[in-house]
């Protein structure tokens, strides 16, 4: 079982074989009873509300197992499997497809935009730039390689913030010349 921790949250690991699911659902529910018995040591608590359990695999691969082999039950608790989990402001699905985290990333810079074009008429220019560069360039910056090997509709629903929109924010009138 491998394991990052972090100050406030700890990620388990296991690579294992559909035909291997049993020993490796055992082997994680063994590892979260012992992590929360030394939280409970040290008089902490495991949330297990927040915990999140997501298996990652092709469709056929997980096609293969039941909803019983995908769920953990450790004593009194229930984890059910996830299908998209948020780890560092990045969201994964269970496919690594990238479609959740490009989703999520277009949905929030186009609020973003629509946001700054209500408030284009009462600021600078140089207001509205800082704020695109701040709201939507760093988010479309963040965890960008992530989408190196993705496909390419995948990342043409995040380029497509980029083009149109910016411009109407940006520009004053709808006949400006953009070049």
């Amino acid at each position: 079982m491998a394991f990052h921790s972090f100050p406030d949250d700890t990620h388990l690991s296991k690579s294992v074989r559909a035909e291997d699911i049993h020993p490796a659902t055992q082997a994680v529910i063994d590892c979260v009873l012992d992590i929360q018995s030394w939280s409970n040591s040290h008089r902490l608590k495991l949330n297990v509300a927040k915990s999140e359990v997501i298996w990652l695999g092709t469709s056929q691969q997980l096609s293969k197992l039941s909803q019983a082999d995908l769920t953990l039950t450790t004593g009194d608790s229930v984890l059910q499997p996830s299908t998209v989990v948020r780890n560092l402001g990045v969201y994964i699905d269970e496919h690594l497809s990238m479609e959740a985290i490009s989703r999520h990333c277009a949905n929030t810079c186009f609020f973003h935009l629509r946001r700054i074009r209500q408030l284009r008429r009462y600021v600078a220019y140089d207001a509205l730039y800082t704020l695109i560069r701040a709201l939507i360039l760093s988010r479309l910056d963040y965890c960008n390689s992530l989408f190196a090997h993705s496909l390419y509709c995948t990342v043409c629903s995040v380029c497509k913030t980029l083009l149109p929109d910016s411009s109407v924010v940006l520009l004053p009138g709808h006949m400006h010349h953009i070049f």
